[in-house]
């Protein structure tokens, strides 16, 4: 939105806009104009719909979302009602809230009221949709009550009240804060060739204070830092014009204090403050202006609609802004020295006292981890300390030495057991046995000419080195001890617990040492990769449809065998050509279904699928092995992964099981144990046809009829004793809910029965026996499927963040790639996590967690 000072120069500046554009490809429409000579240079078809100038018709049109009536050159707001009836939650406040477009703050007073009720609703901790408090509900209906009086209210959008020609500009802003907001306005003020001036609000803006309670003089230094940026912005916007002078008021003394002040005196928050200001606006000046004429505590504090629109102080400022009336004095005392004071940086004066234990302490632990680096470290440190006391001729120099070396070892020694056995070298040093509290006492301990704490046992006449009869006592609980024995542990090629406790204790006695050589072994990442401890979690619940009674084959997975040899018939015939076995197994009842599979396309599985929806009936869903669960298996089976994660698979399943509503599952890559159902099928398919085939090459009939004989065995595998009687040699089996019998028993007897029964009777017997195969089903097969074989005990979950190591199959475990855990994927149900998604060098997987390896590091 732009104009010019005459009609020329406007439509002027409009043609060079088109021309400018058009070189572009870009051609402006909507043109509006608060001009009738300029508005005929604009054609029809570029105008803005329905726009005229004529008395009787409304030419409002929506600029930047305010209305802008362009005859009378005004903006106006227009604020839509709440619906009737309507319940009032902290949804629909935010609603009635965002329907007030103000993005210049005139409405700044009107819109803080909303907005302090608005915090209410978060201090009382309401939900969105919780029903607003009777009292929260009255204020907000008086107050929105008040937007009524918007509607006949208009704005003059021209600051300078119909002059052409200004002799200078002067811009004004005003900050001040309450106990629930703080804000700012900035007003232009423009004197004309005639003497007469003008003063407009141009910006303005609020902010509710924050939840915690802040003093006044704070909130009011934040309102001073508001209205600096505010000031900052609009100068850059009014670049073009000429601003003589710009003067910020505030009624706080204590805020212009702190401003005029240098900002490192004051505290973290004052001082932030005070420099953005100083930064912000360098040339303004700051003054003090009464309360009472402050037009930013209207709006710190709210008006309603109706004292809005009729607010000279809002809309134009304090009336002694024009020439030639006299501003307030701006000699001021500051209010209360003491909470100015209050803020003041309070100097601080710090001592540093060293003693001989903080020469080394736990910084240089914590920051080397490993022994022979912090040795290095030690032996400058003291090499420093040598040369320092010693002329320039005698000072040492080069790398370190064996001596060296011996005595910064032998410095933390001293320094580890100062630390941890105060007690008994005070009663050594005094000539003392130590006490026989003492964790010490079997040791016999003594000092030795070093001052160094050792073992006295009882080996003093052996012929052992001076280390072995008497090794250096080192405790248990320090990073020392453990650098200590991490450094044998890898010097010695990873020696085991026995090797490394023999090792140890050539040179230092490490009280209750085995637990601590046991757990620095622990700790050891390589030495972890080849004990290959899994990750694995307690065995989840049995899901709803192994559990609940549902028809055949209503939950069902499938998987695929093979490949077999066949030929095309019988006789000597050289085609040899694969053919594969597809399983599906009903998830409830364990029945099986074989069909056998001529090739691996997409087209064949989709066929395959059809057929055993013709026989088997639609199943609600289907699970089925992910295609990455191939990959390192058998190289036989690379045919069936291609399948698998083919575009070509996955698009005509979603084609065929949509309209089905067939809903299709595939379980998380790499973890064929997820299928542990269909997998252990697969393989009894296999131990049958290995023993029957014994590699023989068969024709696709005899291949099939070979299928269908296998899917009859393993449908009459008992599932459960059919009853606990001694004489009862019968089992429930799959066939059962098939049938109604197992598939390979023999033929019953045809028993006559005196009474014919008609066929409502049969159908109630028929009836009843499918119902006690299920009866028996619940009460004896689920009961087999309570305990859990292995996984017996929940383990802590894998989280986001941790490094482990990712097993695979055909690598050697020092080549196994370590992965961050990105997303854990927790069951619903028990909150435990056996999925992960997570991150190797070179690709982002999902995989279960008893394929991952946590390695032992501390967070």
């Amino acid at each position: 939105m732009t104009g010019r000072d005459d009609i020329t120069a406007t439509i002027k500046l409009h043609q060079e806009l088109l021309h400018l554009l058009a070189r572009g490809g870009f051609e402006l429409r909507k043109w509006a104009t608060n001009c009738e000579a300029v508005l005929t240079h604009i054609p029809t078809a570029l105008r803005a719909t329905q726009l005229t100038l004529i008395d009787h018709m409304d030419p409002s049109i929506k600029i930047l979302g305010i209305s802008w009536n362009a005859q009378r050159d005004t903006f106006s707001f227009h604020v839509e009602s709440s619906k009737v009836g309507e319940t009032c939650t902290k949804r629909s406040l935010l609603s009635e809230i965002a329907r007030i477009f103000d993005p210049c703050g005139w409405l700044s007073p009107l819109v803080i009221v909303a907005k302090i009720i608005m915090q209410h609703l978060w201090k009382n901790k309401l939900d969105w949709d919780d029903p607003l408090p009777d009292t929260l509900i009255k204020w907000w209906s008086d107050h929105r009550s008040s937007y009524g009086a918007l509607r006949f209210f208009e704005l003059p959008r021209h600051c300078n009240d119909e002059h052409t020609q200004v002799t200078t500009y002067s811009l004004h802003g005003y900050s001040d804060s309450s106990e629930q907001a703080y804000a700012a306005a900035l007003y232009l003020v423009s004197v004309f060739p005639d003497g007469k001036s003008s003063s407009h609000l141009v910006l303005s803006k609020t902010r509710v204070a924050p939840l915690k309670t802040q003093s006044i003089p704070r909130l009011e230094l934040c309102g001073a830092t508001l209205l600096a940026s505010l000031t900052k912005h609009l100068l850059e916007a009014l670049s073009t014009i000429n601003i003589e002078s710009v003067n910020l008021w505030t009624d706080s003394t204590i805020t212009l204090q702190w401003i005029q002040s240098d900002p490192h005196r004051w505290t973290t928050f004052v001082s932030n403050r005070v420099s953005q200001i100083q930064t912000w606006c360098p040339s303004a000046v700051w003054r003090h202006v009464p309360s009472q004429d402050n037009p930013a505590d209207l709006a710190s504090r709210g008006l309603s609609g109706d004292q809005l629109i009729t607010n000279a102080l809002w809309w134009h400022g304090p009336q002694w802004l024009l020439p030639p009336n006299p501003w307030p004095q701006s000699t001021f005392e500051c209010e209360d020295p003491n909470q100015t004071l209050q803020e003041e940086r309070k100097p601080q004066v710090t001592t540093h006292v060293t003693t001989e234990a903080d020469a080394f302490n736990s910084n240089l632990l914590a920051k080397y981890s490993d022994l022979s680096k912090l040795l290095h470290v030690t032996c400058y440190i003291l090499r420093f300390y040598h040369n320092c006391q010693k002329p320039v001729a005698l000072r040492l120099t080069g790398l370190p030495t064996v001596c060296e070396w011996r005595s910064s070892n032998l410095k933390w020694i001293r320094l580890v057991q100062q630390e941890c056995f105060p007690l008994d070298l005070h009663q050594l040093r005094l000539g003392l046995p130590v006490k026989s509290s003492s964790t010490l006492v079997s040791q016999n301990p003594f000092l030795d000419i070093a001052g160094v704490l050792r073992v006295g046992g009882r080996l003093t006449q052996s012929s052992l080195p001076y280390d072995m009869r008497h090794p250096v006592l080192l405790p248990k609980a320090h990073l020392y001890t453990t650098m200590v024995v991490r450094s044998i542990h890898l010097l010695h090629q990873h020696a085991g617990l026995n090797v490394t406790m023999s090792l140890v204790r050539q040179k230092y006695w490490v009280v209750h040492g085995r637990s601590i050589i046991r757990k620095v072994l622990h700790d050891c990442v390589k030495c972890y990769r080849f004990r290959q401890v899994k990750t694995h979690q307690l065995m989840a619940d049995l899901p709803a449809f192994r559990v609940n009674y549902a028809p055949v084959f209503s939950h069902c997975g499938v998987d695929f065998a093979g490949p077999f040899s066949t030929k095309p018939s019988v006789g000597r015939s050289r085609i040899v050509y694969k053919t594969y076995l597809a399983l599906f197994i009903c998830l409830t009842t364990k029945a099986v279904h074989l069909e056998i599979v001529s090739d691996l396309s997409a087209d064949t599985f989709i066929a395959t699928l059809k057929r055993f929806v013709a026989r088997r009936g639609y199943p609600t869903k289907m699970y089925s092995d992910n295609g990455t669960n191939f990959t390192s298996t058998h190289h036989k089976l690379h045919e069936v992964y291609k399948l698998l994660c083919s575009q070509q698979l996955n698009s005509a399943l979603n084609t065929f099981c949509l309209p089905r509503e067939i809903d299709w599952h595939f379980i998380p890559p790499a973890s064929p144990h997820f299928g542990g159902i269909w997998e252990a099928n697969i393989k009894s398919c296999k131990r049958i046809l290995q023993r029957i085939t014994l590699n023989s090459v068969f024709i696709y009939e005899e291949l099939h009829t070979l299928f269908c004989q296998v899917e009859a065995q393993l449908n009459s595998r008992p599932l459960c004793p059919a009853s606990m009687e001694a004489t009862d040699y019968s089992a429930l089996t799959p066939g059962h809910f098939l049938l109604g019998k197992a598939p390979m028993s023999l033929p019953e007897v045809d028993i006559p029965e005196p009474t014919p029964t008609n066929r409502l009777t049969r159908w109630n017997r028929i009836q009843k026996m499918q119902q006690s195969f299920w009866k028996q089903w619940s009460q004896d097969y689920l009961a087999t499927l309570q305990q859990r074989n292995k996984w017996t005990t929940p383990q802590p979950n894998l989280q986001v963040h941790d490094l482990v190591l990712l097993k695979k199959e055909n690598m050697a475990p020092t080549q196994w790639p370590l992965a961050r855990i990105l997303e854990v994927h927790p069951n619903p149900a028990d909150h435990f996590v056996r999925v992960v998604t997570l991150k190797t060098k070179d690709s982002v997987l999902k995989r279960p967690i008893n394929k991952l390896i946590r390695l032992p590091i501390e967070h």
